[in-house]
């Protein structure tokens, strides 16, 4: 559990302040998921992500502004509400 409520909290903490970092940042930023992502999945995990666009109006203008949201869900592995599909091209023989 420990491990899901750090990475989620990291994932949000880095995409709050994104647009602030600097290129070195960005490395560490990057790094640091990939390191989170990679145990994850070796306690039986996947992650899964998009990208929405979403519109913000109201306040001070006037006009709507694009206010990008990131989406993302843990799951374990062996959660049978994910569709796995073999990219490999490989075909099984069914009769």
């Amino acid at each position: 559990m420990e491990l899901l409520v750090n990475t989620s909290q990291d994932a949000q903490d880095w995409g709050e302040i994104s647009g602030d970092l600097d290129a070195g940042a960005r490395v560490d930023a990057a790094y640091t998921l990939s390191r989170a992502l990679a145990e994850l999945e070796a306690a039986g995990f996947w992650v899964f992500g998009g990208r929405e666009v979403q519109r913000l109006e109201g306040g001070m203008s006037k006009e709507s502004s694009a206010w990008p949201i990131a989406i993302l869900e843990i799951h374990r592995a062996t959660d049978p509400q994910i569709i796995k599909v073999d990219l490999s091209g490989a075909r099984s023989a069914s009769k």
